[in-house]
């Protein structure tokens, strides 16, 4: 094997493990996003967790603490 067959086929295992990691973090990230949707639609829906929500969200705003 010369030198760029040797650097073609190491790219090409590059870019392989490249997608397979974009694979994987899209997957990831597609349950993360599901998952803070689920949780921001229960505390939406929640009066509960509204209510702490909503506190939390003004203690923020005004900086209390």
């Amino acid at each position: 094997m010369n030198i760029e067959a040797q650097s073609l086929d190491s790219l090409r295992k590059i870019v392989k493990k490249l997608q397979e990691e974009n694979k994987y973090l899209k997957e990831h990230l597609r349950k993360d996003i599901s998952m803070s949707m689920l949780l921001l639609t229960h505390k939406m829906f929640c009066f509960n967790c509204y209510t702490i929500f909503l506190n939390e969200s003004l203690k923020k705003y005004y900086g209390i603490r």
